[in-house]
């Protein structure tokens, strides 16, 4: 048998932490990080960072983020502390819904971070500081924008990315570009080929709550605003969502990288073989080879909550019933779900990455849970992580 890629899920709490290695002939591994977070305490991700670097001290190849939300990038600094990171995929959203979606989700809690202001204000900037701070010997990260999906004009002015034949080779790519919703790249000789979507949800009014807002996050980013000013503001920005989009409580979580990966060329007599790190008892999963499920999608906190998104999200990314590894959106959110979605995407393995423990979330919601549970759920919390091989016969 061969191996043609690993994924290991960490726990890491109420976030997400995802590794994979993708075999690639006759080269080392292709090492990708999907979000980097928790809202638990911090040692759950020192802890699976400090697993991470043991597991391989070899460097990133690719860290995708599917969004700027704490749970998905707490522990995105500490990482480029600890490794080498070739490339950084990033959704394209204008400055100030980054940093108006992300205040609008904690809360009333208006204060944040230095780092994490700094990251939504310039995440190229402050993450490329970051990694000549810790490694000032390698070469220059690279960035690429994925543009939304749907009808959506960004100020952010990012060059195209025009490259024959491409693939993710850092070595060829532009400091900084940007490229489209479900643009298909290569990885290695093509032995794998990776596509994103970015869901970015801005209704018709979007362009004028983005004109009115950058007043309100220039305000919430001076740390020299008082505390009373900032309260104001966030009160004026919480007033100015309700008014625009009639308080949708899923506008506010509009963002969410979509990631699905998948070889190239295997798509027959493909099995999967799951181990529980709480066990250590591997044991295996064989189905129908002429079903050929090999692929593995990452969705972040994405909102499939309807059949017609579900075929959107299809067509564009071209996953037909080929899905081995599915992480479920947003923890298992009732709110990013329909009844019969386990059943559309058909996965071998369904993985939740979540804290049920945490009274504000309780997370995976029962009635999504009970969704997937025929396909393979697996619950990924503060104690349990767990690992996943895809082979070829």
């Amino acid at each position: 048998m061969k191996k043609l890629y690993d994924v290991k899920f960490y726990n890491v709490g109420q976030g997400l932490f995802a590794e994979l290695n993708l075999e690639l002939e006759g080269k080392d591994t292709f090492r990708i990080v999907y979000d980097c977070g928790t809202l638990n305490k911090q040692i759950y991700m020192r802890n699976a960072l400090q697993e991470f670097t043991e597991r391989s001290k070899k460097p990133i190849d690719l860290l995708v983020l599917s969004h700027f939300d704490r749970d998905h990038i707490s522990g995105v600094l500490d990482l480029i502390s600890r490794v080498e990171i070739k490339l950084i995929m990033l959704p394209m959203a204008s400055h100030d819904i980054r940093i108006a979606a992300s205040f609008l989700k904690r809360g009333y809690q208006y204060n944040m971070a230095k780092w994490e202001l700094e990251t939504l204000s310039d995440p190229v900037k402050k993450f490329s500081e970051e990694h000549e701070r810790y490694h000032p010997e390698s070469p220059q990260t690279k960035f690429i924008f994925v543009n939304s999906a749907k009808p959506y004009e960004s100020n952010e002015d990012i060059p195209t990315l025009e490259v024959e034949g491409p693939t993710l080779s850092p070595i060829q790519l532009p400091r900084v570009s940007k490229i489209p919703s479900g643009y298909p790249l290569g990885i290695g000789n093509y032995e794998f080929l990776i596509s994103f979507y970015n869901d970015i949800r801005v209704p018709p009014t979007a362009p004028n709550f983005e004109l009115n807002v950058s007043n309100i996050t220039s305000i919430l980013t001076d740390s020299s605003s008082s505390p009373e000013v900032k309260k104001q503001a966030f009160e004026d920005l919480r007033e100015l969502f309700q008014t625009t989009f009639k308080g949708s409580a899923r506008l506010k979580n509009i963002i969410s990288l979509f990631t699905y990966i998948r070889p190239a060329f295997a798509k027959e007599n493909v099995g999967v073989r799951l181990v529980k790190e709480e066990s250590k008892v591997p044991s295996r999963v064989e189905y129908n080879p002429t079903v050929g499920r090999f692929g593995a999608l990452f969705t972040g906190d994405g909102y499939i909550e309807s059949e017609t998104v579900f075929e959107e999200l299809k067509k564009a990314l071209k996953f037909e019933n080929n899905i081995a590894i599915l992480q479920v959106m947003h923890h298992g959110s009732k709110s990013n779900w329909y009844r019969g979605l386990a059943q559309s995407f058909s996965p071998v393995l369904s993985v939740f990455s979540s804290d049920p423990d945490r009274k504000t979330t309780r997370h995976p919601h029962e009635s999504v849970l009970k969704d997937f549970v025929r396909y393979g759920a697996i619950c990924v919390d503060r104690d349990n992580s767990c690992e996943i091989t895809v082979i070829k016969k």
